[in-house]
């Protein structure tokens, strides 16, 4: 157990981190595919050559330097998206209680 009256900043959570992996500037980007672009094994072709340009950036946003971390979500059964987003949603909550506590 970490005392977080005594958090370095090796320990504390740090939720820019999260944001921005290490290595790079750029922030995660999220693609959510499913349904009817998945159906077949061209379609799966084509989603993964998409996401292997946007991870290699792109040379027209100056805002962006270098490779994007990329993360993909595939849709599941009905409901099983929003039950993805209270996940990710109570970890961030949770995260920024454990921020507020090691202030």
């Amino acid at each position: 157990m970490v005392d977080s009256s005594d958090a370095s900043s090796e320990t504390a959570l740090d939720l820019e981190d999260m944001s921005h992996p290490a290595g790079t500037d750029n922030a995660w980007e999220v693609h959510k595919f499913g349904g009817a672009s998945l159906v077949t094994a061209d379609l799966y072709r084509t989603f993964g050559d998409l996401l292997i340009r946007e991870a290699a950036g792109r040379e027209d946003d100056a805002a962006s330097s270098g490779s994007i971390p990329t993360m993909t979500v595939v849709s599941a059964r009905g409901g099983m998206t929003d039950l993805l987003v209270e996940v990710v949603d109570s970890a961030l909550r949770a995260g920024r209680k454990c921020r507020e506590r090691s202030r």
